[in-house]
């Protein structure tokens, strides 16, 4: 495992951990190019755990828009 991918690993992994034991806003990711390898460990990770879904970004998309409450959920202003 490189540096780098480790150093992503952890800082996606801590980011989950921190919707998942407190405000449980959605966690969108991505495992495209460099990330695969990092994100597809993370997601073999949580993927099992209890009130996990893993989707694709069309579904998650969909299910947000169905749940406009949640905007802002991970206590980040959504405003541009």
């Amino acid at each position: 495992v490189s540096w780098m991918d480790e150093a992503y690993y952890q800082a996606a992994r801590r980011a989950f951990q921190q919707r998942y034991r407190a405000s449980r806003a959605p966690f969108l990711i991505s495992g495209h190019g460099n990330f695969a390898r990092p994100i597809g460990r993370l997601m073999r990770e949580i993927c099992g755990l209890p009130d996990v879904r893993c989707t694709t970004f069309r579904e998650a998309a969909a299910y947000m828009q169905q749940h406009p409450e949640l905007e802002g959920a991970d206590g980040r202003d959504p405003s541009p």
